[in-house]
């Protein structure tokens, strides 16, 4: 329903070749468009200039059919090392549930001869940040930072800085880059 006074496009009533009656805008019609009731129609009854018709070969393969079922149903989460044989240290799906198989019982512990990522995660999983920087005290954006830059699994060993307080420590100490050259022989 238009609203009182409001100017609606003057239609045209046309008829498909197929029997169909449909409304089309008459510049539309006007134009050569509008002829056809549908895609399949226009296909069906249009000739190209040379005079042949256009041919629907087929439909399109990878159109989801009704009726049919996924190929991953109901595989949610099993899935999760599908490059299995591809990397040579795989974790099994089992390895990160929550609460179970952590520390010691996990397949991949390392014990004392973890390297730096590994123990920055271990580190986050087991203490809690406040947010704010133990040195300077502003309330920012704040990483885990080794005291001794010995990078021994005890969690008193860390505490929180910002950036700006943890580079400017870090590069004062003796160990600078030690982290960096850790990374550099891929022992992550």
């Amino acid at each position: 329903m238009t609203k009182k006074g409001a100017r609606t496009a003057p239609r045209v009533k046309v008829k498909c070749p197929c029997g169909v009656e449909f409304e089309v805008l008459k510049n539309r019609y006007d134009s050569g468009r509008g002829r056809r009731c549908s895609k399949a129609c226009q296909y069906r009854y249009a000739t190209r200039p040379s005079g042949l018709t256009y041919v629907l070969t087929k439909e399109n393969p990878t159109s989801f059919k009704a009726g049919a079922v996924p190929w991953n149903k109901g595989t949610v989460g099993v899935m999760v090392a599908w490059n299995k044989g591809l990397r040579r240290d795989f974790i099994p799906p089992n390895a990160f549930k929550p609460g179970e198989n952590l520390g010691p019982a996990n397949v991949k512990w390392r014990g004392d001869k973890v390297h730096y990522f590994a123990l920055h995660g271990w580190v986050g999983r087991h203490k809690t940040k406040t947010g704010s920087c133990s040195q300077c005290g502003e309330t920012r954006y704040a990483e885990w930072s080794n005291i001794s830059h010995e990078y021994r699994r005890d969690l008193d060993d860390y505490r929180e800085l910002c950036k700006p307080c943890r580079t400017q420590y870090d590069r004062n100490s003796d160990n600078w880059g030690k982290a960096s050259k850790w990374i550099k022989e891929g022992k992550r």
